[in-house]
């Protein structure tokens, strides 16, 4: 569960997370059935425990640009992994894929160990069992219920809601809860996590134009990866850019941000050549990519550094379920599920611009 590990926000817990990513990649590779897109499956854990961490070893001055470059270093995986895993795809075989995974992760582990270990602030260790076992339950049901529903029925959804509730009961009695109830008073945290599980309109945009550049437009798999190339670069300087803005502006530069990339889901299905489809999906990728990264920034700033781990883990599970949730309901309508994701985006921006006049800014409302 992503807030379980990212709770104890400690150097350990991204290198079990990028061994075990490792462990994972190499099996992967002999399947003989294809087991998904390399992006539906890489490595959240880490990235969870990353930004934890270096929210405690940067100060505040310089922790935004911190947090950015190393969410755009992230972003460069987006921006080659279309290209690269398209030419290895063609020219060698999709299983090829996932031994890149190998080297890379190695390498990550290897760095993290030699990295600066963050000093114990007090903050609790333990995490109450039953609330972390119904939590993950609960999203486990959830998916269920987004990808086979329609075939077994709805039953999953209701499993999902009573999950829920008994997760809320054992938050309500746990000594150390996963989820700090002053975190969900930080109305600030409440409404940039709510609007960047919109945000994951990106991994509908990731999901769908690839797929779009191959089927609507005939193009091959490397040639798809490398029309898509432009879209990705411009997600991966997203984070750096994002990393400079200041807290108090998070808000309106977030509202911005997805009523841009809103826009642009909207416009690009109407594209009537390649080259126009192309340039509307790189002005998505831009602003959808600066609207994810100032959410995983700006929730930071909400919260004490010892709890930084506990809000991290918080926004990236509700963007990854939001997404995940968008491409299962969207996948069977890909045709429309742009247009959809544009909806939502503008629809999000709206309330939170109006957040952002009336001062809404995460270091006002800080969850010490």
């Amino acid at each position: 569960m992503c807030w379980g590990g990212a709770r104890c926000s400690r150097r350990a817990s991204p290198c079990s997370g990028a061994r075990r990513w490792c462990a994972r990649s190499a099996p992967r590779s002999r399947c003989w059935w294809a087991p998904g897109s390399s992006r539906e499956r890489a490595p959240r854990w880490p990235c969870r425990w990353g930004l934890a961490l270096l929210t405690r070893l940067y100060p505040p001055a310089l922790r935004g640009r911190a947090l950015g470059r190393a969410i755009g270093v992230a972003g460069v995986a987006t921006a080659c992994g279309p290209f690269v895993g398209g030419a290895l795809t063609e020219t060698v075989s999709w299983r090829a894929v996932f031994w890149l995974n190998v080297p890379v992760t190695a390498l990550a582990a290897g760095c993290a160990a030699r990295a600066a270990e963050p000093g114990d602030d007090g903050a609790p260790r333990s995490v109450g069992g039953k609330g972390l076992i119904a939590a993950t339950a609960a999203v486990a049901a959830l998916a269920v219920c987004a990808d086979r529903g329609p075939v077994w029925g709805w039953a999953s959804g209701r499993t999902a809601v009573a999950l829920v509730a008994l997760f809320v009961r054992c938050e309500r009695s746990a000594p150390n809860p996963l989820v700090s109830p002053a975190l969900l008073r930080n109305r600030a945290f409440v409404a940039l996590t709510a609007a960047g599980a919109v945000a994951a309109a990106t991994v509908v945009f990731l999901f769908v134009v690839p797929m779009s550049l191959q089927e609507s437009w005939r193009l091959s798999a490397a040639a798809a990866g490398a029309s898509f190339l432009a879209p990705a670069a411009a997600m991966s300087v997203a984070g750096p850019l994002a990393g400079r803005i200041a807290p108090a502006r998070a808000a309106g530069a977030m509202a911005g941000c997805l009523g841009l990339g809103g826009a642009g889901l909207c416009a690009a299905p109407m594209a009537t050549s390649l080259p126009g489809y192309v340039l509307a999906a790189t002005g998505c990728g831009a602003a959808l990519g600066m609207a994810g990264a100032l959410t995983l920034i700006a929730t930071q700033a909400a919260a004490s550094p010892e709890r930084a781990g506990e809000a991290s883990g918080v926004t990236k599970t509700v963007i990854t379920t939001a997404g995940g949730l968008g491409v299962a309901l969207g996948a069977p309508a890909a045709g429309t599920s742009l247009t959809t994701a544009g909806v939502a985006c503008l629809a999000a921006a709206l309330p939170l611009a109006a957040g952002a006049r009336r001062g809404l800014h995460p270091s006002a409302e800080r969850t010490d």
